[in-house]
């Protein structure tokens, strides 16, 4: 517990409550002009086809700033200044697995929180101001989907962060998702590129499934924690 509580303390700080905070913020503010027009072009017998344009609008706002977000702050927490506070702490090189263990926790934590948070205001704002909008399956769905990509792309930027040692690392993960959106429309074609950079496609499907998400999350986080433990 001793450690969670470092991390939480060097890793959530004012900067980055501001940052996440006004990131939220954005969503808010998208997803109240996105219902407020869905209420003045569509009546009750266009439900479905609202519903449809308004998990577009939060996918777009997903694609350009959630997971730039997620991939900056990942990134940012391994390079040397964001990482120097392990010298406070006694036998680190014995307890260097434990610390990038918990490191992955918090950080995994902080984004749960973020892409929870945007989902629920999503949500709220879409159930409150539009008769259009429920909870149901395709938006649970659509927040584990969200959810996994942004932990696959923050590794990925963790793993390029570790090796490469700069803030910029973190654009090369950036980099691979604008790729892989560029290339969101020929699924068919590009699988072998999917299956190490997985995204969603216009309408939120995948190109092999939840069960890809899931190993590349284990494959990629074994990567993180075996060159964080190599790298001197």
């Amino acid at each position: 517990m001793k450690m969670f509580r470092i991390h939480r303390k060097y890793l959530i700080n004012k900067i980055n409550v501001l940052l996440l905070a006004f990131i939220a913020l954005i969503g808010i503010i998208i997803n109240y002009l996105c219902i407020k027009r869905i209420n003045s072009e569509y009546n009750w017998f266009d439900g479905s086809i609202a519903v449809i344009e308004y998990l577009e609008v939060f996918l777009m706002y997903y694609k350009l700033i959630v997971i730039n977000l997620i991939c900056f702050l990942w990134g940012s927490f391994f390079t040397k200044s964001n990482n120097s506070y392990h010298l406070l702490i006694t036998g680190y090189k014995q307890l260097k697995l434990r610390f990038i263990l918990t490191k992955l926790s918090v950080l995994l934590i902080i984004t749960i929180f973020v892409v929870f948070v945007n989902f629920y205001f999503m949500s709220l704002i879409g159930v409150l101001c539009c008769n259009f909008i429920s909870i149901d399956k395709i938006i649970i769905e659509l927040f584990l989907k969200v959810l996994l990509i942004c932990i696959i792309y923050g590794l990925l930027s963790t793993i390029f962060s570790i090796l490469i040692n700069s803030n910029y690392a973190c654009f090369i993960s950036v980099g691979l998702f604008v790729l892989c959106e560029l290339l969101s429309d020929n699924f068919v074609n590009m699988r072998t590129y999917y299956v190490f950079f997985p995204g969603l496609s216009l309408n939120g499907e995948l190109c092999f499934g939840l069960i890809q998400l899931f190993l590349l999350v284990t494959i990629y986080a074994f990567l993180v924690v075996l060159s964080y433990l190599c790298k001197k």
